[in-house]
């Protein structure tokens, strides 16, 4: 997995996605998270407006950083009340971890899809799909310590036509499913963050609400940044193959370097593909319980080459990191993979204040302008592509 595996965004060509090796796969918990979306909407008795956010990429000269949403469930769906203007509850939930931006030039780039879906009610569609209200959302970069807005990526939605059968206005770009901006012209802050801002123009007993969604494989590949278009059978079957291939490999590197089976499930990865992938790590053991013979799976011993050596300390990366001035510079060692994630987590909270991609590991490298208070920091580095990972403890004075 190369660093400008984000830079495929700015791809329009369908077939060559399906097996570029730049296209975002979930074949690990880490890539995971860089394909997880939120989702808000607003619901109404014959239609939902809805709207999607995901992929940020800020590009930089010579590096990209992948912004992720703050952690937030899957299985949770937060609600707000049925009132007109901004949804203030929603907010915490479609806002993303903190970011800084590398000079002098660079660039956004996220995948945004604005539509609208009809409800069923008892298994049949509303012939109305009416809009009794303005819908719009704001995409805009804010300060991350103190929440000014600093710059508008999009704006967008719907306006309503409550007496016309099926008829919409739609405000703002709703059919090109991506946002791209320059940030030439944003000013100089610590760190920033995104933030969807969602606003009703009327009231409903529905309200609106937002959602967490992993997906398995990049959203904007449907769309090709542009208008939305349905996939066939034959094209999602193709993504699905190329999802089975990248777990094979990931688990098999994982396996051969460190003995680690990973326990990661893509959603779109059948039980009979994992399984089937799976297979060659185990095997069968024969044991006798109350006189009776049972069958169960065990793992295999380590490859012989792991074995060979004693310990496993040498298959795991080395990792030194210091703090000062506003600059995070670590030293990584005994990784060979081109992309490798750096994460900042801090210890007291476990909360991640910075994330960064690096395209050149075995180097030392710089995170500036990341803010750390005074306290204990994990800084976390993840080899994409085999799993493996090493950790450190730095005191911010």
């Amino acid at each position: 997995m190369r660093t400008r595996i984000i830079l495929v965004l700015a791809m329009c060509t369908l077939p060559s996605l399906l097996h570029a090796s730049d296209t975002l796969f979930a074949y690990s918990a880490e890539m995971q998270k860089l394909l997880n979306y939120r989702v808000v909407s607003n619901r109404f008795d014959s239609c939902i407006v809805q709207a999607k956010y995901g992929e940020v990429s800020i590009n930089g000269l010579s590096t990209t950083q992948y912004v992720p949403f703050e952690i937030m469930s899957t299985d949770t769906l937060v609600q707000d009340n049925s009132g007109p203007g901004v949804q203030h509850h929603l907010l915490p939930y479609l806002r993303t971890e903190p970011f800084s931006i590398p000079k002098p030039t660079s660039s956004i780039r996220l995948f945004r899809s604005i539509s609208f879906l009809p409800v069923s009610h008892n298994g049949i569609v509303t012939g109305s799909w009416n809009f009794p209200e303005r819908t719009v959302f704001v995409t805009a970069i804010h300060d991350a310590a103190t929440n000014e807005r600093l710059l508008v990526l999009d704006s967008a939605g719907y306006d309503a036509t409550p007496t016309i059968a099926r008829n919409f206005t739609s405000i703002g770009n709703t059919t090109t499913w991506c946002v791209e901006a320059s940030l030439q012209s944003l000013p100089d802050r610590a760190a920033y963050v995104i933030q969807v801002t969602p606003m009703r123009f009327g009231s409903d007993p529905f309200g609106m609400d937002v959602g967490s969604l992993d997906e398995s494989f990049m959203q904007s590949v449907y769309t090709q940044c542009g208008t939305a278009a349905s996939v066939s059978q034959q094209t999602y079957a193709l993504f699905e193959q190329e999802l089975y291939k990248r777990m094979a490999e990931f688990i098999a590197n994982t396996w051969r370097t460190a003995c680690v089976i990973p326990n990661h499930v893509p959603k779109d990865l059948s039980g009979a593909h994992y399984l089937e992938i799976m297979e060659p790590y185990f095997e069968k053991e024969i044991y006798e319980r109350n006189g009776e013979l049972l069958q169960r799976a065990k793992v295999k011993p380590c490859p012989e080459s792991l074995e060979k050596t004693g310990n496993q300390d040498h298959f795991v990366p080395r990792l030194h990191a210091t703090y000062g001035s506003g600059a995070l510079t670590i030293r990584l060692t005994n990784i060979t993979s081109p992309s490798v994630l750096s994460e900042i987590v801090e210890s007291a909270t476990g909360k991640v204040v910075a994330r960064h991609t690096v395209a050149n590991p075995g180097t030392t490298y710089s995170i500036t302008n990341v803010i750390l208070a005074t306290g204990h920091y994990i800084v976390r580095v993840s080899d994409l592509s085999s799993g493996r990972f090493a950790t450190t403890m730095i005191t911010v004075q």
